[in-house]
């Protein structure tokens, strides 16, 4: 499996435990566009 893949699987958690990029991005110390970034 790809390691970039998995170093963003916590982002990707992140947004569907919260329901969205802001909420995500606020628990992980990020921006929204970060999450949306490594979401992509």
């Amino acid at each position: 499996m790809d390691r970039d893949l998995l170093s963003h699987l916590p982002v990707v958690v992140a947004v569907a435990r919260r329901g969205g990029f802001a909420l995500a991005a606020a628990e992980l110390g990020m921006s929204p566009s970060a999450v949306s970034h490594a979401v992509r």
